[in-house]
């Protein structure tokens, strides 16, 4: 889970690698854990 207050401004290139050592891999869960897309495709339309 995402901890700390975040702003699109602290999502760029610039900021990446400070990001990373302060938090670590933010997408680490959605690669390693099973992921329930179905409510997703639902408001996709799909």
């Amino acid at each position: 889970m995402l901890q700390g207050d975040f702003t699109l401004a602290d999502f760029n290139i610039h900021t990446a690698r400070a990001r990373l050592q302060a938090y670590g891999d933010l997408y680490q869960d959605f690669f390693t854990k099973p992921n329930d897309l179905e409510p997703l495709l639902k408001l996709a339309g799909a």
